[in-house]
Parts: structure tokens; sequence; C-alpha cells
């Protein structure tokens, strides 16, 4: 059984210690799994696209190029300060504080976007996150999902385990699995 979902305090302590605590700026590593990312995604153009878990806002940044409208949210304040510093001048990012996915956005979006923030999740936080997909992404739209294959104490899961239920537990039509031996990319559409 999954442990409790990481919670956002732990999140708050390591955004008030570093601006950037996972290394996402100026890593090799980082920015060769978002160019990957980015490269598999099937369209080269969203009107709009939601990044739960924006973090500091490394993926918003490069995303925005994609994306009419970009919605970005993190339920750090302190990630979303270096996320907005960042990205400062992109008119096409919405910066938010949300408690995500036991708050939804009021909109539906061509775009879902989920790096490394599913294995934080507790079996019933993934539960819910995989139930409001319909919800938030129109008919058609897109869902990528992005996760270290690592295992850590801090999480509850793992990305390894969170891909396999992606594909075990949604009705999305599953369109194609990268594997690299550090991480996992999954996308698929919503029928």
């Amino acid at each position: 059984m999954m442990a409790a979902s990481t919670d956002r305090h732990y999140f708050q302590k390591l955004y008030e210690a570093s601006v950037d605590p996972f290394h996402n700026w100026r890593n090799e590593y980082e920015d060769s799994k978002r160019a990957r990312a980015l490269s598999l995604l099937q369209k080269a153009f969203y009107p709009t696209a939601f990044e739960p878990g924006c973090g500091n806002g490394a993926l918003s940044l490069d995303l925005s190029a994609r994306c009419g409208h970009l919605t970005s949210v993190d339920w750090s304040a302190h990630a979303l300060r270096s996320a907005s510093l960042h990205c400062a001048g992109v008119p096409n990012i919405d910066f938010s504080e949300m408690d995500f996915p036991a708050i939804i956005p009021q909109r539906t979006f061509d775009l879902l976007i989920v790096s490394e923030l599913l294995y934080y999740f507790s079996e019933m936080r993934l539960k819910r996150f995989f139930e409001v997909i319909p919800e938030i992404v129109k008919p058609g739209g897109e869902v990528m999902l992005v996760h270290w294959r690592g295992a850590s104490d801090d999480y509850p899961s793992t990305g390894d385990a969170v891909h396999g239920d992606f594909h075990k537990l949604t009705s999305i039509r599953q369109d194609q699995v990268f594997e690299h031996p550090q991480y996992l990319i999954s996308s698929g559409f919503v029928l």
C-alpha cells in the first residue's frame, strides 16, 4: 500500500532553501529530458495547455513556445515566485497556486503535461488525478506524463508505478511510451 502524499510543507521548505532545489535550470540531464518530452508531443502547437506541479518553471518556459496559453500551477508559493521570475516577460503563461487535483481548473485544455509530480501522490490522490483527466482535457486532447524512474524515501511511489497505473486505470488511448534508463515518458489521447 502506498504511503500518504508528500505534503506541501516539504516543497515549501525545499524552495525556501533554494530557487532550484531539483537542479532544473542549466542541467544537462533535465535539459535533455525536457527536450525529449517536447519532441514526443504529437502536435507542433496547442491552443491551451495545463501544467500542474510546475515548480520553478523550467518546463513552463520551454513549453510556452508550443502553446497559445499555458496555465501552470503549483502548491508552493516559493516555487511560483521563482517560476514567475524565470518566465518574466513571457505573456502566454499564467502561474497560480493550486492544490491540484483536490481543486481543478474550471476549463478544459488541449494538452495536460505532468512532469515529476505523480510519485508524490498517495494512492487516493493519484486515483483522483486519473478521475479528473476527462474533466480538464478536451476530447481528443493529449496527456503526457514525465517521471524519473528512481526510488526515494521522500516519495510514496515511483515513476514506473504511476505510469503503470496510468496505462491500467485510465481510458486514455495510449499512444506512446518512451523508456530511458533514468526516466519514462507516456502519452495518450482522451477519447
